[in-house]
């Protein structure tokens, strides 16, 4: 999935108005997240991703991309102030990313 495709899914989901740019860094944050806690890389050696132009692939593959998205529309709820509605896709992102986490650590995808 690219940040680009992510973008435009979660705001078909959920319209908004927030800025590309911090959509861009939120998903940089949250792609740092997982290649540090899950992926074990050194958080040191990362930078941000996203810069406009930039062709990027996100790293967590079909079927658990869908973390990607619910990040998103989570962050964005969060942003419009929604707090019930953000806990409820906190939520199923947590969900979505523990399920990753445990796929990646049962096929050994470090």
């Amino acid at each position: 999935m690219t940040p680009e495709y992510c973008m435009t899914l979660s705001d078909t989901l959920n319209p908004n108005a927030v800025p590309d740019e911090l959509k861009a860094r939120w998903l940089s944050e949250l792609e740092g997240r997982i290649l540090v806690t899950v992926h074990g890389h050194d958080p040191e050696a990362l930078a941000f991703r996203g810069e406009a132009g930039e062709e990027l692939t996100l790293s967590v593959p079909f079927p658990f991309d869908r973390l990607y998205w619910l990040y998103l529309v989570a962050m964005t709820d969060f942003w419009n102030g929604d707090v019930s509605r953000y806990e409820e896709t906190a939520t199923l992102f947590d969900e979505a990313l523990e399920d990753y986490a445990k796929w990646c650590k049962r096929e050994r995808r470090y």
